[in-house]
Parts: C-alpha cells; sequence; structure tokens
C-alpha cells in the first residue's frame, strides 16, 4: 500500500481507508477478495476509469 500511496501521492491511511470502503461497499471479506474482483472486472473498471478521466 506504500507504494500505491507514493504513487498517488496520498498518505497511507487514506489508502487504507479507501481500500477498507471499496472492500464494504462491495460486501467483500477482505483484501484477496478486493483484488480477485478487481482482475475479474478489470474491463469495466478501466472503462469506467476512462470516462472519468475524460470528464
Amino acid at each position: 500500500m506504500c507504494d500505491i500511496a507514493g504513487k498517488l501521492n496520498l498518505s497511507h491511511h487514506t489508502v487504507e481507508t479507501h481500500k477498507s470502503n471499496l472492500i464494504k461497499k462491495l460486501q467483500l471479506k477482505n483484501t484477496t477478495e478486493l483484488i480477485a474482483y478487481a482482475i475479474k472486472n478489470s474491463e469495466e473498471i478501466k472503462s469506467h476509469l476512462e470516462k472519468i478521466k475524460s470528464k
């Protein structure tokens, strides 16, 4: 998580908070399930991020 925080210029705590919020919102059990979700839905996530960037 520290790598992600550094690349996004955020604190480690902020990244952990966002990760926890995603796990709760997606009704997952842990970080492993979050990673599996991200891999399974990577194309949809990429598409959504592109839409956000283009605004």
